[in-house]
């Protein structure tokens, strides 16, 4: 007799392969997952369980997946998130779906823009040459972005897409805390703060100046600047 199925373990099995091949396998990539995955949309769809992955995946038909409508449908769905953060979000389920959106999609024109404006890291690596986060000892991915990293990767997707990555990636987070350097060290009275704030002025406003002749708005160039204090711990 067989033995009864952890439904909660088999949930778990399936989504590592649908994460891991951006959607049901192909046979030829994986025959024993392709074929479970199957299985449990055609036989257990009813089971709670099995329905939150179909929805979560969605499973339901291949060819509604694949239409225009239906993928119009989706990037207003993902759209919605990315706003939301105002980035891709981090570990959690949001993460999850926008992660599996724009791997499924990655080849679609929208999709892409998308991927350079909230800052996927593959979208950073082809600009950048390197990648979004480096992995410390003890364990925890810090952002791999420096100054002149964030002005080349913003100047990129502006020329681009005509609008200024999202507010809270990377690249923006960087450029902003120098802003915010600065702003603090006028104030200060000590000689060497001075210096510093000075040398970080012949840096940004260059660019300030550049993104203006590249045709940003002043009110683009506002938001990019200014810091909303209830907001400054997402930096």
């Amino acid at each position: 007799m067989a033995r009864p199925v952890d439904i909660k373990k088999k949930i778990e099995e399936l989504r590592g392969f649908l994460i891991k091949y951006n959607g049901i396998p192909k046979q030829t990539e994986n025959h024993a997952a392709h074929n479970n995955i199957k299985y449990y949309i055609k036989n257990h769809s009813d089971n709670p369980e099995i329905k939150a992955l179909i929805e979560e995946f969605h499973l339901n038909d291949v060819k509604q997946r694949n239409s225009k409508e239906h993928l119009e449908g989706r990037i207003k769905e993902i759209t919605v998130i990315l706003e939301k953060y105002h980035r891709i979000p981090r570990d959690n389920k949001d993460y999850q779906a926008v992660y599996y959106f724009f791997n499924h999609y990655k080849d679609d024109p929208e999709i892409i823009r998308l991927m350079y404006i909230y800052v996927h890291a593959d979208s950073f690596y082809r600009v950048i040459g390197k990648p979004l986060y480096t992995t410390k000892y003890s364990g925890y991915n810090v952002p791999n972005c420096n100054l002149d990293s964030a002005y080349k990767y913003v100047r990129y997707v502006y020329q681009k897409y005509k609008v200024l990555p999202a507010k809270y990636t990377v690249p923006m987070v960087e450029l902003r805390k120098r802003f915010r350097r600065i702003r603090h060290k006028r104030v200060t009275f000590k000689e060497e703060e001075k210096y510093e704030a000075l040398e970080l002025y012949k840096l940004l406003y260059p660019f300030i100046r550049e993104l203006i002749e590249l045709g940003c708005p002043d009110d683009e160039l506002l938001k990019f600047i200014v810091i909303e204090k209830k907001n400054s711990e997402q930096i």
